[in-house]
């Protein structure tokens, strides 16, 4: 534990934050970006139940709780054990980060991020995301989501029974702690997992083939979880520690996304966010971002693998990326969650 803030007084509010699902990926990089903006309000507390360890020199009004939880019991204390934490600390909202909430708790004090973008997709049935549209659809509390195209879609399958906030988390990147090469045949797939199929490994493997055996195609997914087919060229090097993650960002050509359908695609503005260019399939998502960040170099929207090919062999890492809109996509905006604690 780091940290114990004061006791929350009729004055002061106490936001729980209940992220004990988020060890690792992008859902990690969240909380961390919701942390930093928690280090600028003073004025509040915040308890932090996390599933990975306390950030360095967290200020007095940051307490932080290591409590790693997956699976079944994951869910039982996401919709009930979460009760007896939000009393023990005296809350005044639970934040909770693992895409449901606490029934236990009115839903006027809840709010639930939602990130899970299978959720959304009725062809995908386990019981994890049964249960998560089961509570969904019998809950009201405030849901934030990242895009607009994520609100229209989640209030489409939920009936709009929620006030749903759209607030871009940010990226935080980390310190660079040297200069690194740049490897000039080397094209990245940040991507852990293609258990989804809008992940689409198939454009992936195709891009790879185009490309040949003079280029290496790392994939931060475990060896043995895909067949690569005939693209003898890809390598699997399994899930990444955020610096090394970046440090592969630093080091390749470019970084490739394939997705048909992300919440968020950090991967895409973490590569940007190094001056790594990106080539992402196209798809509605990636259209609405680059609207609404105004990129205006180092991201190609491209429609087939033989194009794609075509943008990694003339890709140049940028000296900056370039955008016209007012808001920087490293930045969060979790101000927007103020009036809502």
């Amino acid at each position: 534990m780091v940290n114990t803030p004061h006791r929350a007084t009729s004055e002061r509010k106490r936001v729980v934050v209940n992220a004990v699902s988020a060890k690792t990926g992008g859902a990690r990089t969240i909380v961390e970006s919701f942390t930093d903006f928690a280090r600028t309000q003073p004025e509040l507390d915040f308890v932090v139940l996390a599933g990975f360890e306390a950030p360095a020199d967290l200020p007095e009004h940051i307490a932080w709780f290591q409590q790693p939880l997956s699976g079944a019991v994951a869910i039982a204390f996401n919709l009930f054990g979460a009760w007896r934490a939000y009393r023990r600390h005296r809350g005044t909202t639970l934040l909770s980060f693992n895409n449901m909430n606490c029934l236990l708790i009115p839903a006027r004090q809840r709010i639930t991020y939602f990130h899970q973008l299978k959720a959304l997709d009725p062809q995908f049935s386990e019981a994890k995301l049964r249960i998560m549209r089961a509570y969904l659809r019998l809950s009201r509390e405030r849901v934030i989501v990242q895009s607009p195209q994520v609100e229209r879609d989640f209030s489409a399958m939920f009936d709009a029974r929620h006030r749903v906030l759209v607030i871009w988390p940010g990226i935080p990147v980390p310190p660079q702690p040297a200069a690194e090469h740049r490897q000039s045949q080397t094209l990245l797939i940040p991507v852990a997992s293609f258990e989804s199929p809008h992940k689409n490994f198939p454009f992936i493997r195709e891009t790879a083939q185009a490309l040949g055996p003079d280029w290496t195609v790392l994939v931060t997914a475990d060896a043995g979880s895909l067949d690569p087919g005939a693209a003898t060229n890809i390598r699997f090097i399994g899930p990444q520690s955020r610096d090394d993650l970046f440090r592969h960002y630093r080091q390749a050509r470019c970084v490739m996304m394939a997705s048909t359908h992300e919440t968020v695609g950090l991967p895409i503005f973490e590569a940007l966010a190094t001056d790594t260019p990106v080539i992402v399939m196209d798809a509605p998502y990636i259209r609405g971002f680059q609207q609404k960040f105004g990129i205006q170099n180092g991201l190609e929207i491209v429609a087939t693998p033989q194009l794609a090919r075509e943008c990694i062999l003339n890709a140049q890492p940028s000296p900056q990326i370039s955008t016209t809109a007012a808001q920087d996509f490293r930045l969060g905006e979790w101000h927007k969650l103020l009036e809502h604690l």
